[in-house]
């Protein structure tokens, strides 16, 4: 044990760099790996942390009363009910500096409020005064957006009893309206976080008003006469398992008209996208572990196949073998147990920041954490690996028989034959043969290769997830504007909607204008359980406008065409066959095809149905909506069209206000753009991979062939030129792992958008990027060239004499 702990404190001296860089590539794969993994974890588990502690409700409620009667404090009374909070449904807030939209922001108006129901984890500060109308808490978006933390004061506007009357503060147009009621200037006393309060994707940071700020300002919350109608979040005793029971109580209560929306299918999607989430940290942390074996693996046969001629003179001097063992590996293995640890520290120091996408907007506990069980087995396995490794490694090179020629290269002759500059030949040879002192080049290659690999399938996957986020048509909604046309049967909103249709396909920049017709339907199959909610809501228009993903749409009466989500929920495919009940009859219809639907505040794009107008009107005596969707001609602003319709159909309208707002956001098409740091994060780490493993072999190449370039300078090659060997060895390798790497990560790019296509879903397109297959051709170059010059001056400048007199 003396004699190694000797030659190790020797060979650190002679190997510093080498050893450094080998721990900088174990403590850069350590850390990359435990983050990734304790993000999958987290992620995965973050909506259940978070309703375990938030009292979550289990439904909203809309009571469909236009305010005439109040039945919540009946509803309140029911024996399936643990608590009520109520908010009004048609009214709003504006606060200075934010880009919240005021229309149907939420508003508590009693005191259950965030204690019974939707009781959100306090991140920072305390819940508000529920006797102050001046305090209010935020979610951690609308610090980030206005910059405005607890202790600060905001301006909160809200709208004039006119507004909550005549609906300006509770429908969406693409005139966001400004309220002009009182003013309160409201101070922020905490920052919170609950399945209902908390940020969503793509959309501002959220203000939640004290319920005293209602219960003070009530004509401008519910309208002059205070009767502006009341929804609910309801929570229930036994959850979910009570729903049936609810929607009884409420129809023998004489509210049967109400519609009761579980929450459950909103927890279910936030579960399903974190999964999602996990799933793809998961496949992150995989990608990270299989760049770590090949490149580290390599880094360590390398550096104790560097050792293996002074372990052979150890051997020749006497010492045991398994003293040559320990020896040989002594250096490698401490250097990785050192670099695993320093990865413990990264994978800590970092935890704040490893939740990403919807995960972060749902974790009960942000900030610095550390899960010991995972951490800790984490770091033994890796320091295990790499010392096991390091052991064996040295093993099979003592062994291998020394081969005094070496293999050659058909690259490397035909470059020597060629009368290319000395340089260049004497780099190809270096980069390709491993020569009589057996150099490390296929490992160093085969990092090359997996870092050019790795980078270019990162930005492959990048560009496709770039593609489709800025592309709806992808999600199936083509159109940029959505027109009201009428209502609960009645084309009450417009006057004249075939002359409003003629006018809006007049203008110059429309390209197609859409008659939808929408109605909930029962469909038995979505659910066995007793008093389950089976509806499913239905579109109607000509075939023509369908968005189908395999199969036709639906042409006859009888046909249907399912949302993907729908028709996988119930199990049937194209040809198969659903039974639908509207109010007016029942047809077993068949499924023509499966695609999209339009998304709406009803349903998701990928749930709910399409059918003929024919069968439309089989199913249903009358419309609940009748929409025309507006589809602008690209590069217009949908937004200025719809101001040029506003002012062109004013004689059209029936109400004093022209409902046209843009279209619903998708949901997942903003969810998806979370990914993004995916790719960027992986890309990185495997460039920095690249970058240390690179710089490692060419420092363990080129002390390995120190006395070739000792004889070499002794025959009168200069300093400048050794220098350049090192440099055009970096460029073969360069080469050679664009030629492998390019392809083959650009292949894997495009198979794993592919999967996440199917997992969305969204229509697959295989993505081109030009531009950033550019820059990582390169970067690459530019990332092997750089560790080429401190590896050409160490050989530069040797000592001849000494290096002459060693061999």
């Amino acid at each position: 044990m003396t004699l190694a702990w000797q030659w190790l404190r020797l060979d650190a001296r002679r190997r510093a760099a080498q050893l450094v860089l080998l721990a900088v590539l174990v403590a850069l794969s350590t850390g990359a790996l435990l983050t990734a993994l304790d993000s999958a974890r987290r992620a995965d588990t973050a909506v259940d942390r978070l309703v375990a502690r938030t009292l979550p409700a289990t439904a909203v409620v809309r009571t469909n009363t236009n305010g005439e009667i109040d039945y919540w404090p009946m509803i309140r009374d029911l024996p399936s009910v643990a608590a009520v909070s109520t908010f009004p449904g048609y009214s709003g807030f504006s606060v200075d500096g934010s880009a919240q939209d005021p229309v149907q922001a939420y508003l508590p108006l009693d005191d259950d409020a965030m204690r019974t129901v939707e009781r959100p984890v306090v991140l920072r500060g305390r819940l508000a005064d529920p006797a102050r109308p001046d305090e209010a808490v935020v979610t951690e978006g609308f610090v980030r957006d206005t910059g405005q933390d607890v202790g600060d004061v905001v301006t909160v506007r809200l709208f004039s009893d006119f507004q909550v009357d005549t609906g300006i503060s509770g429908v969406h147009t693409t005139v966001r309206p400004a309220p002009d009621g009182p003013i309160v200037r409201t101070r922020v006393v905490g920052v919170v976080r609950s399945p209902w309060l908390r940020d969503e994707t793509g959309r501002p940071g959220r203000l939640f008003p004290s319920q005293a700020l209602a219960q003070t300002y009530e004509r401008n919350v519910l309208g002059a006469n205070r009767d502006g109608e009341k929804w609910g979040l309801v929570r229930l005793v036994h959850g979910d398992a009570d729903l049936g029971a609810f929607r009884a109580q409420l129809a023998a209560a004489g509210v049967g008209f109400a519609d009761v929306s579980p929450r459950t299918p909103v927890l279910q999607h936030l579960r399903d996208v974190t999964r999602f989430e996990a799933a793809c940290a998961l496949g992150l942390a995989g990608s990270v572990l299989l760049a770590a074996v090949v490149v580290v693996g390599t880094a360590v046969s390398r550096q104790t196949a560097a050792l293996l001629d002074d372990v052979r003179l150890l051997g020749a001097l006497g010492a045991a073998h398994r003293q040559a063992i320990l020896v040989g590996s002594l250096g490698t293995a401490v250097a990785g147990v050192l670099g695993t640890l320093a990865g413990l520290l990264v994978a800590v120091a970092v935890s704040p920041w490893n939740s990403f996408g919807v995960a972060a907007t749902l974790e009960p506990d942000p900030g610095p954490h550390a899960d010991p069980l995972l951490l800790g087995v984490g770091t033994l396995l890796v320091g295990s690996a790499v010392v096991g490794w390091s052991v064996l490694s040295c093993v099979l090179s003592l062994a291998r028989r020394p081969d005094p020629a070496g293999r050659r290269s058909v690259v490397a002759v035909a470059a020597s034959r060629a009368r290319l500059p000395l340089a260049v030949a004497v780099g190809v040879r270096h980069a390709l043969e491993p020569g009589p002192g057996r150099a490390p080049v296929r490992t160093a290659l085969a990092g090359a290769v997996v870092g050019v690999l790795g980078v270019s399938a990162a930005v492959t996957f990048g560009a496709a997830i770039d593609a489709a986020r800025s592309a709806p048509e992808r999600f199936g909604q083509g159109y940029q504007l959505v027109l009201a046309l009428g209502m609960l049967g009645e084309d009450d909103e417009i006057s004249d909607v075939a002359g409003a249709m003629q006018v809006v396909r007049a203008d110059p920049d429309v390209t197609s204008a859409v008659d939808v017709l929408l109605a909930p339907v029962q469909l038995p199959a979505l659910s066995s359980a007793p008093g389950a909610d089976r509806t499913l809501t239905v579109y109607a228009t000509a075939p023509a406008h369908m968005t189908v993903l395999r199969g036709d749409p639906a042409t006859d009466p009888g046909q249907v065409v399912l949302g993907r989500a729908t028709a996988r929920r119930l199990g049937v495919d194209v040809g198969g066959r659903v039974r639908l009940s509207g109010e007016r009859g029942t047809v077993d219809a068949v499924v023509s095809g499966v695609g999209f639907v339009p998304q709406t505040s009803y349903n998701e794009y990928d749930t709910g149905a399409w059918v003929s107008p024919e069968g439309f009107w089989r199913l249903n005596r009358a419309f609940l909506n009748r929409e025309a969707l507006i589809t602008v001609r690209p590069g217009r602003d949908p937004v200025a069209v719809a101001a040029r319709l506003r002012s062109v159909m004013a004689p059209l309208r029936s109400s004093e206000f022209l409902f046209l707002d843009t279209a619903v956001p998708i949901p997942r098409q903003l969810e998806l753009a979370n990914l993004r740091v995916l790719p960027i994060a992986l890309g990185g780490f495997l460039g920095l991979l690249a970058l240390a493993a690179t710089a490692h072999a060419l420092l363990v190449s080129a002390r390995r062939r120190r006395g070739e370039f000792a004889v070499l300078r002794a025959l009168g090659m200069t300093g400048r030129q050794v220098r350049a060997v090192a440099a055009f060895q970096a460029g073969v390798m360069w080469l050679v792992g664009l030629a492998a790497g390019l392809p083959i990560g650009v292949a894997v790019g495009r198979m794993s958008w592919r999967l996440v296509s199917d997992v969305t879903p969204l229509v697959y397109r295989a993505a081109a990027a030009p531009l950033a297959t550019g820059l990582v051709v390169g970067g690459s170059l530019l990332l092997v060239l750089l560790p080429a010059l401190p590896a050409g001056r160490r050989a530069a400048r040797m000592r001849l004499a000494d290096v002459l007199r060693a061999e």
